[in-house]
């Protein structure tokens, strides 16, 4: 019994326990309004509209890259040019296929050994402006650099807007028509555009150190040009 009063009076001289806020009051934690579905949804479209606004709003901003325009075939008396080189393109040759001839000829000849064989490095490009209603290109340009600096120097090659009346005969030979001789009812006759093929720059002057590789350029073209008239292949040589 003495021991059970002991232990009963030592619980009853324990000191109290003043209570807390964290022992008396439960912690109370944030909750997230609950949003429904449909809410949540139009919110994101909200944003995502407000942006495709904000994007499309820039994008009015930015000026439009303006097309080209669309000039066909070269004129030979074009104003602010300078023929350097010109030669008639016989009747029968097709344009297309001799102009596609060239241009793969000249990437592989300027652009691809420009430093090499003329000393400089050179860009061949098709002349966007120069085209047919087909899509059939009608002119190309080199773009030799300047060893100096500056603003490349553009060598066009293009066939002329002249048009030129073919006759074929049944045999499969043909000419250009003349209009003074007698028709052939056997014949066949029907027009193309391009009766010469231009060199040409444009108007300015021309350094000294320039000249030589504007005239080697020339002498590669016209023999390419011959080739293809002798063989109809710009790539076939004598040795072959």
């Amino acid at each position: 019994m003495a021991s059970a009063r002991a232990m009963i009076s030592m619980t009853g001289c324990m000191p109290k326990v003043r209570p807390t806020a964290l022992t008396s009051r439960k912690s109370v934690v944030p909750v997230r309004p609950v949003v429904p579905r449909q809410t949540a949804r139009l919110a994101i479209h909200n944003r995502q509209t407000l942006r495709i606004v904000a994007k499309d709003e820039e994008a009015e901003e930015k000026p439009e890259k303006k097309a080209p325009k669309i000039k066909g075939a070269v004129s030979s008396d074009e104003e602010g040019f300078k023929v350097i080189g010109k030669a008639e393109i016989p009747a029968l040759v097709p344009r297309g296929d001799f102009l596609d001839q060239l241009l793969k000829w000249s990437i592989m000849e300027f652009e691809e050994n420009g430093r090499k064989r003329y000393g400089t490095k050179m860009i061949v490009d098709i002349c966007d402006e120069y085209v047919l209603e087909d899509g059939t290109p009608t002119a190309f340009a080199i773009k030799m650099k300047r060893p100096e600096g500056g603003d490349d120097l553009h060598i066009e090659v293009c066939m002329d807007d002249q048009k030129v009346e073919v006759e074929k005969t049944l045999e499969g030979f043909g000419k250009e028509k003349d209009a003074e001789a007698e028709e052939n009812p056997f014949a066949r006759a029907y027009e193309v555009i391009g009766k010469n093929l231009i060199i040409r720059r444009k108007e300015g002057p021309l350094e000294e150190d320039l000249r030589p590789m504007v005239a080697k350029v020339l002498s590669a073209l016209s023999k390419s040009v011959n080739t293809y008239y002798a063989f109809g292949s710009v790539y076939v040589d004598d040795a072959t």
